[in-house]
């Protein structure tokens, strides 16, 4: 509504660039609006922020320390992006890095609990444990002590290898009802090497459209369920294109391959679909649908019985109901 009384507003295209990527997961669309907010005012660490965030969930690590570097030039006192620039050093498999911008912060707050929450993961992926569960315990201590926050304690806990304490700290918070997310308790289960487990818990975080699911493609707590870190997903404006890049050989690998398709099928009477993008998951569609019972193929659209011997597993994919979209 602020875009249309007035389109220069730079604070305008952040807020629209938040909801684009945090509640749409378009983030070519949040892309477009951050790039024009930092045009309309290149003095706004806001949108630096921001940005720098989202071009690390998208693994643009470099980008992402670029503009997290322009963000601390426009406001150098800002622990929280401070913060953000750990986190992105975090995911960038910098860990060492990301403690000393950690403590950076905390020189600028001395009880701002961000910091702990990255620095405890940065610690616990250098197996420096004592310290970790340390700075999670203080995190917690800091942040209210919720459930919710105790969840942070409990990922370092489990890999840290206090595995039956951090079982039994899950089955306390799920008991308990309240409000916890369900990505945390992914990377908890994948701490705990529970696949299975961690998997339906992303599956629920990604129904329930958590924000946290938005770090999935470059988390180092997803990297126990990474099968196929390197694969070449074709870039795509909808979420799954990004999302689901970092996980193989999953009934929800296929579901979210079949989103993608839905989507282009939506998509196709105002831009026709690249065809190389359409063979391609076409090709891993059929690489993993053989693994599929035939209730999960019915769930997926599948229009036939996949066992019928005149369906050969190179057409399987043309039983899905988007074959116009083909």
């Amino acid at each position: 509504a602020a875009l249309k009384i007035n389109d220069r507003l730079p604070e305008g295209y952040i807020s629209r660039a938040i909801l684009f990527g945090d509640f749409e997961w378009n983030w070519n669309a949040a892309e477009a609006d951050y790039k024009r907010a930092i045009e309309l005012n290149p003095n706004n660490a806001t949108a630096y922020h921001w940005y720098a965030l989202q071009l690390a969930q998208l693994g643009r690590i470099d980008e992402a320390l670029q503009e997290i570097i322009a963000a601390q030039k426009h406001d150098p006192l800002s622990p929280i992006i401070r913060a953000a620039r750990a986190r992105i050093l975090l995911v960038g498999r910098r860990f060492r890095d990301a403690v000393v911008q950690c403590q950076k912060a905390l020189d600028l707050e001395a009880n701002f609990a961000p910091a702990y929450s990255v620095l405890a993961q940065a610690y616990a992926f250098q197996q420096r444990y004592p310290e970790a569960i340390e700075a999670a315990k203080k995190y917690v201590e800091l942040s209210g002590g919720g459930d919710q926050e105790r969840l942070e304690l409990v990922y370092v806990q489990a890999l840290a290898g206090q595995r039956d304490g951090a079982r039994k700290a899950v089955d306390e918070v799920r008991d308990r009802g309240e409000t916890f997310s369900p990505y945390d308790m992914a990377a908890i289960s994948v701490a705990l090497d529970d696949r299975p487990e961690a998997l339906r818990w992303l599956e629920k975080a990604i129904k329930q459209h958590s924000i946290d699911v938005e770090w999935v493609a470059v988390d180092p707590r997803m990297d126990g369920i990474r099968r196929e870190p390197t694969i070449n997903f074709p870039k795509h404006p909808f979420s799954f294109g990004e999302l689901v890049h970092v996980l193989s050989k999953d009934v929800y690998y296929a579901r979210a391959l079949h989103e993608l398709v839905k989507y282009g099928h939506q998509k196709a009477n105002e831009q026709p679909p690249d065809t190389g993008e359409v063979d391609w998951v076409k090709t891993e569609l059929s690489k993993h649908v053989k693994r599929l019972s035939k209730a999960e193929l019915a769930e997926l659209g599948f229009k036939h019985d996949p066992d019928d011997d005149k369906c050969s597993n190179n057409t399987k994919f043309y039983m899905l109901n988007f074959s116009r979209y083909i």
